[in-house]
């Protein structure tokens, strides 16, 4: 999961200084997931296997702090990175970083979801009943995580308006992505 979301925020980062203006920042033409990214893994491989595990192990452990960090970060908005920032990232006080964000999400969403469609990798708890969710539902398949790709491209923008809190806000990213698997809607591969 967490590759996959390296590889599509590189690709579409690198993408963006090919456009300006109103247009997309990048288009999916631009950026061929399914070229670039492995398939999923099959749902009864030894990847499936330990994922499961590990899902499993994260469930058992997961705590009440945890959980309602994963319920937050169900909205993909700049404002959820406000702490590790130090500063007040809501529409309101951040407007133009906010368009960013904003912007950049919708065009990295053009780029996979027919990755999504084309491998259909089923969320873990539909797969696997034992896996108990603490988040709403989803009702797109799993790979590659868009919340993910939003963690990880939210905070390559942000490392590059806040360098000196670059460190603190890729973990930051990192662990927007990984909640996904402590909510049981996402595998940790």
């Amino acid at each position: 999961m967490i590759r996959a979301a390296y590889a599509l925020v590189f690709l579409f980062l690198t993408a963006l200084a090919a456009h300006a203006g109103d247009d997309p920042y990048v288009r999916p033409s631009d950026i061929d997931l399914l070229a670039i990214l492995a398939p999923a893994p099959a749902p009864d491989s030894a990847i499936t296997r330990e994922d499961l595990r590990i899902l499993l192990d994260l469930q058992a452990t997961r705590t009440p702090e945890m959980v309602a960090m994963a319920n937050a970060d169900v909205q993909r908005t700049l404002q959820r990175f406000s702490q590790v920032v130090g500063t007040d990232l809501s529409t309101a006080r951040a407007p133009k970083a906010n368009a960013l964000v904003d912007k950049a999400t919708a065009d990295s969403a053009a780029i996979f979801l027919p990755a999504k469609a084309k491998w259909q990798r089923l969320r873990p708890y539909v797969q696997f009943p034992q896996i108990k969710l603490v988040v709403p539902p989803e009702d797109t398949y799993s790979y590659p995580s868009g919340h993910a790709a939003f963690g990880m491209g939210t905070a390559i923008l942000l490392a590059n308006m806040v360098p000196e809190k670059a460190v603190a806000i890729y973990e930051r990213g990192v662990q927007f992505g990984f909640e996904r698997a402590i909510a049981g809607v996402h595998y940790p591969s």
